[in-house]
């Protein structure tokens, strides 16, 4: 199962990511596959907002896609179900699952 977020804000917020784990755990139970969507550029983004970005969707093993990666959602979407971390996109983790 995957989960997915979609967001519009002009910025990404912790509790977004928090929000979406929980809703991962209390229907799957490390069984779901948690992916947050944001229309937010990377480019538009300082450095250290974008480190936070990725710290927060590590720590809760959520895929982070962002503006520039939209593009090529079809072959996120595949690593993700095939739990492949050597597929592309390789600036996209993957999180296997139970």
């Amino acid at each position: 199962m995957l989960i997915a977020s979609c967001k519009t804000e002009d910025d990404i917020k912790r509790a977004w990511f928090e929000e979406l784990h929980s809703r991962a755990e209390q229907l799957g139970k490390g069984m779901c596959s948690t992916m947050l969507v944001s229309t937010v550029s990377r480019r538009t983004r300082d450095e250290t907002s974008q480190r936070e970005y990725e710290k927060w969707a590590r720590e809760r093993q959520i895929v982070l896609v962002m503006a520039e990666d939209l593009a090529k959602l079809s072959a996120i979407f595949n690593k993700i179900v095939l739990a492949d971390s050597k597929a592309e996109p390789q600036t996209i983790p993957c999180y296997p699952r139970i």
